[in-house]
């Protein structure tokens, strides 16, 4: 007998660089809005609404987040997309999207203790995400489990 809900609830949380529609896209800078109408082409797939906009460094280079690492508080998350790895270790969201060059989503996973997945760069996937670059950008995910993972990959 299957006792989980009819309808299961995802928390899904995104990176401030990757466009949210009714969401505002600060790209990690105090004094910068920008109210975009549709959302980036990754979250237009999948069938998980969005609770929160989650941190970045500045513009995905800048040095610190102010993110605090939720189960090991002594090592630094690190990498642009901290904010997706620190809210789903400190279960504020059970799935995030981050960005990811050279490890920005899987470092913060890896110090955080959670799973950390780039995809392939794939340039249709990147509409609607702030570049850093364009050659070498992709998304990425970010779940406590592969389990859990795999289970937000089938929306």
């Amino acid at each position: 007998m299957d006792l989980r809900p009819a309808t299961s609830v995802v928390r899904l949380g995104v990176k401030d660089t990757v466009d949210v529609a009714g969401f505002p896209t600060r790209l990690g800078l105090r004094r910068y809005r920008h109210h975009p109408r549709r959302s980036a082409a990754p979250l237009r797939r999948v069938g998980i609404d969005v609770i929160a906009k989650v941190v970045t460094t500045e513009l995905n280079i800048g040095i610190g987040s102010g993110c605090v690492n939720p189960n090991f508080p002594h090592i630094d998350p690190a990498g642009s997309s901290t904010g997706s790895g620190v809210s789903v270790a400190a279960n504020i969201c059970d799935v995030s999207l981050g960005t990811d060059v050279l490890g920005s989503v899987r470092w913060p996973a890896a110090h955080c203790g959670v799973v950390g997945l780039r995809t392939t760069h794939d340039p249709e996937n990147l509409d609607g995400i702030f570049p850093l670059s364009p050659p070498m950008d992709a998304v990425g995910w970010v779940a406590r489990t592969a389990d859990d993972l795999a289970f937000a990959w089938e929306y």
